[in-house]
């Protein structure tokens, strides 16, 4: 979901093809810890200020019965937190109230059966599976790999390369 509304915000249409219902998704149990480089991408594509999560603010390293460890510290790397905590379920349900309301289309009991190379053209159903006809490296677009241009008000961009 995530992936479809970056590629919304840059002009790009895109699906979601998901295996399961999609209220199976939305009680997903686990429990995430995200990078705060993750954080920074969630909260460029709109969904990261509705969610509450728990900073990493330490992070000790070290291997059982070796010598030495070591500790992280965000306050040391001036930096609000090192990672995040959250529900899963919390996260998907803020991708998908976007993905929803972006208007991206969103496919559920969903197989994708195979991709091959042969142009960039939509998947078809085939028996309650699709069949795409077109390998993921095609279904990107080029985009040469410079930095973004600073945030406006009106636009979002984000130092970002598609390779």
């Amino acid at each position: 979901m995530a992936l479809a509304l970056a590629l919304k915000l840059h002009g790009v249409t895109a699906e979601v093809f998901e295996a399961r219902e999609r209220a199976a998704v939305l009680r997903d149990s686990r429990v995430l810890a995200l990078s705060d480089g993750a954080r920074q991408i969630l909260d460029w594509l709109g969904v990261w200020s509705g969610l509450s999560a728990t900073a990493i603010e330490t992070i000790h390293i070290s291997h059982r019965g070796g010598f030495g460890r070591s500790c992280l510290r965000a306050t040391e790397l001036d930096l609000e937190a090192l990672g995040w905590v959250l529900p899963a379920s919390d996260l998907i349900s803020a991708l998908d109230a976007a993905v929803t309301e972006a208007g991206i289309v969103y496919h559920e009991n969903a197989r994708v059966m195979r991709s091959a190379i042969h142009g960039a053209r939509p998947p078809r159903r085939r028996g309650g599976a699709f069949r795409a006809s077109s390998s993921c490296s095609r279904l990107l677009p080029r985009v040469p790999c410079k930095r973004a241009p600073a945030l406006s008000a009106t636009t979002r961009s984000m130092p970002c390369c598609v390779p």
